[in-house]
């Protein structure tokens, strides 16, 4: 009986495991012979007896997996062309995902933080095709370089095939000389043929203004179609009369926000003479969009539903790709005006930075200065600047409201600054931004905080993040505390130094902030002679920064008498000495951050000024540990902050006695 239990039991089992393993063909192809699905069980007995044991044979080749059977696991993926099932499928060959705008990772649903880069609030709604078919089609209906045998930019051409490096030929970059000095020197050394270029600044910067100054220039040479999306012909034409342009006959402006009818215009702006040999005498040497996020494009328009947005993260990008091809394929160089947001960054997928060649940021400053700064640059320095300043009308005889380059930056900055005068809180920096050497003032405030907290930190114009860096290092290593203050750090004329928003860079400004910052504290006034150049490292040590020798000739040819730099520049360990070099201005080489801060003050600051409790009673005084060379204007700055402390104290005991009474009174 129990022999006849377990062969039920084996047999049903093995019907289980054949129905889940075996295929679907399998067990039709069973049931159509009249076999059960697991008749290839097969169970052996050596003899009648119900007690002897039983042998059991299965045939597990069937269960083996197929060659061609598709193996995934948690962490696989298929490929994007073929991931027709991520997202809500509206047509075929269409889906929706959600696609991060600053990294461009997909997620079926949305989520508030991107799984990737860890961006909040980047995910955005968006429909991809998915296809094989449409994701190797034809990238764009204009065919850029029909006589090229090899095939077009990015053009599917039977005649396009991979080449050895060592059988390419290399030939000279072409560029378009400028006569702006400011933006030949951005654009590192003229405008690229066949660049993509973005401009991006906040609203009413004057970024239509500089370009239009631009295009006027590159239109004594050729052709230039300004394409605008923002404004009409007659408002163009207001602006132009107010620069009074001088080759405004070879600019043609078109109030159009249809990318598809641009391209083609750039492709064959005379349809009558076609794209034969007389073609090169009609093309444009210079397209400017204005502006990005206001163009239209086939490729950003729904397949399924027809619709679009203007300005959306799939329409921005399909622009930025169409206007892409269209200057790798034509040579023309295009200049795309791009929008910014609310924390100043480019609006817009992150993708639209990677696909050009150039990023130019036109800030603004004080007294109507505008920089323009590059944050990248295929063919140039990376971190050039160029400074302008906009005029009035019937200034000095200039055309009215024109960006005027600025050839002197240096004097532009420091026009205001008192040489006479020893101020406490005010340091002046060389910094190095791009080829040039500028040389600014930072000022710096420091105040007791109105609450009871510990401060608060207003910086503009240098790193926030190496602020509270030189804080620390001047509380740790020389016991310079600001606990308790409010901190304010700006830098003369709205320049913001390199490094700005950033800890990796812009250390070079680095002795000046602690300079200005130890005087505003102290009160001790800085050297109105001397400039400050050096980085400040966390264990108190004077770090070299790039381009030392052109600081040190900026700041003679300023006028100063002296300069601080670390001491590994000066090759001296005493410091204080004239180099040949540098005839008639004395490098003076600081170790320390304490030596550089004593010998750029009219007074030192001593060597520690930390507070020591006292061993009974509930005060404290203040004076050096070691007990020698703590000046007296630290010891009254030090007695300052206690009377505030037991003022405020006072203040809160009487405010507690108060709430005691009157819960006493109604209790």
């Amino acid at each position: 009986m129990r022999a006849s239990l377990l062969l039920f039991l084996l047999a049903l089992s093995s019907a289980t495991v054949d129905g889940l393993l075996q295929p679907p063909s399998c067990l039709s192809a069973a049931r159509a012979r009249g076999l059960a699905p697991g008749s290839h069980c097969t169970a052996l007995s050596s003899s009648g007896d119900d007690d002897d044991d039983i042998e059991i044979e299965v045939d597990t080749s069937q269960f083996q997996r197929g060659s061609k059977a598709k193996q995934f696991s948690l962490k696989s993926r298929s490929p994007g062309t073929n991931r027709k099932s991520l997202g809500s499928g509206k047509a075929s060959g269409s889906t929706t995902v959600h696609v991060c705008t600053n990294c461009g990772a997909e997620s079926v649903k949305w989520m508030g933080k991107c799984g990737t880069c860890n961006s909040w609030g980047t995910l955005v709604e968006e429909e991809v095709r998915r296809d094989v078919e449409s994701a190797a089609g034809k990238p764009s209906q204009f065919t850029f370089n029909p006589d090229n045998s090899d095939g077009a930019w990015l053009e599917r051409s039977a005649g396009s095939r991979p080449k050895s490096l060592s059988t390419l030929t290399s030939t000279k970059t072409e560029r378009i000389n400028l006569e702006n000095s400011e933006l030949n020197t951005v654009f590192g050394g003229g405008l690229t043929v066949g660049s993509l270029t973005l401009l991006a600044g906040n609203p009413g910067v004057g970024k239509s203004t500089l370009l239009m100054q631009l295009c006027d220039d590159v239109a004594g040479r050729g052709k230039v179609l300004y394409v605008t999306g923002e404004e009409n012909e007659n408002q163009i034409h207001d602006r132009v009369r107010r620069l009074e342009l001088d080759n405004v006959h070879n600019i043609e402006v078109w109030a159009e926000n249809d990318g598809d009818l641009v391209a083609g215009c750039v492709v064959d702006p005379r349809p009558d003479i076609g794209m034969g040999p007389d073609a090169s005498k009609t093309r444009y040497e210079l397209v400017v969009i204005d502006s990005m996020q206001t163009m239209v494009c086939s490729d950003g328009v729904s397949k399924s539903t027809g619709s679009y947005a203007t300005g959306s993260v799939t329409m921005v990008r399909s622009v930025a790709n169409l206007m892409m091809r269209l200057s790798k394929g034509t040579g023309t160089p295009i200049i795309l005006v791009g929008h910014v947001t609310k924390s100043n960054s480019v609006a817009g997928p992150r993708t639209v930075e990677h696909m050009v060649d150039t990023i130019l940021i036109l800030e603004s400053g004080e007294n109507d200065v505008r920089v323009v700064r590059v944050n990248k640059n295929r063919f140039g320095n990376a971190d050039e600047v160029g400074v302008f300043q906009m005029t009035n009308g019937g200034d000095n005889g200039r055309k009215g409201g024109m960006l005027v380059p600025v050839t002197d930056a240096s004097r532009m900055f420091m026009n205001s600054r008192n040489d006479e005068m020893d101020i406490d809180g005010c340091a002046t920096v060389v910094a190095v931004e791009g080829s040039r050497c500028i040389t600014v003032e930072v000022q710096a405030l420091v105040v007791f905080s109105a609450g009871n907290g510990g401060g608060k930190r207003v910086v503009d114009g240098v790193s926030n993040q190496r602020v509270q860096m030189i804080l620390a290092v001047l509380d740790k290593r020389y016991g310079i505390r600001f606990s308790k203050r409010d901190v304010y750090v700006n830098v003369v004329g709205g320049l913001k130094l390199s490094g700005y928003g950033s800890q990796a860079a812009g250390g070079g400004s680095d002795l000046a902030v602690a300079i200005a910052l130890v005087s505003s504290l102290t009160g001790i006034p800085v050297r109105a002679d001397t400039a400050f150049v050096g980085e400040v490292g966390l264990a108190g040590e004077m770090r070299s920064v790039r381009g030392l020798e052109r600081r040190v000739a900026e700041a003679k040819r300023m006028g100063f008498n002296r300069v601080i730099v670390p001491s590994k520049f000066a090759n001296t360990k005493k410091g204080g000495y004239v180099d040949n070099k540098f005839s008639g201005i004395q490098v003076i080489g600081c170790g320390s951050l304490l030596d550089a801060v004593n010998g750029g003050l009219v007074e030192d600051v001593g060597q520690n000024m930390r507070w020591k409790k006292k061993k009974a009673g509930g005060g404290r005084e203040s004076g050096m540990e070691n007990g020698t060379g703590f000046p007296q204007r630290m010891k009254d700055l030090a007695l300052e902050e206690e009377q505030e402390e037991d003022d405020l104290g006072i203040i809160e005991d009487d405010e507690f006695d108060d709430e005691r009474d009157d819960e006493e009174e109604w209790g």
